[in-house]
């Protein structure tokens, strides 16, 4: 395809590949600048609530990985549960899986038998779709046995 030359109709006078609005590239950007992106999280003020709230997560969060730590870490074999794979001597190379969600199932986010250890690759399978391993799936049906679930 050959392309043509053509005038700028800004009025500059230039040929050349006409970009939008009949322009070029340069006259056209030149007379619509670009506009800077807004990022609402900046721009976005929280609420003394929001504020509150956003603590109390956080705070729960650091009674949980305690907890995952003197509860399941330290009583267990540190060996993922899906594949005995070795996850090492550190609880950072270990992933903590809720069997039933913390967010569905708040009662049991504490309960050691909701929780399971595994590799960070097998943590991404569980996520995607945890029905597919017969060992959570028994797992699960022992809690909703246990715990009226």
């Amino acid at each position: 395809m050959v392309y043509k030359d053509k005038l700028c109709k800004c009025g500059c006078g230039k040929t050349g590949k006409i970009w939008s609005k009949g322009m070029l590239k340069q006259c056209f950007f030149r007379l619509n600048p670009v506009k800077p992106i807004k990022k609402s999280s900046l721009s976005k003020i929280l609420s003394p609530k929001a504020i509150i709230k956003k603590e109390e997560k956080k705070e729960r969060t650091k009674r949980l990985h305690a907890w995952f730590i003197s509860e399941i870490w330290e009583k267990r074999p540190h060996y993922s549960e899906l594949s005995l794979k070795w996850l090492g001597n550190e609880p950072n190379t270990c992933f903590f899986h809720h069997i039933y969600s913390k967010s569905s199932h708040p009662d049991l986010e504490f309960i050691a038998d909701n929780i399971i250890q595994l590799t960070a690759d097998e943590h991404a399978e569980v996520e995607a779709n945890s029905t597919k391993f017969h060992l959570i799936n028994t797992k699960r049906e022992e809690i909703r046995i246990k715990y009226g679930k």
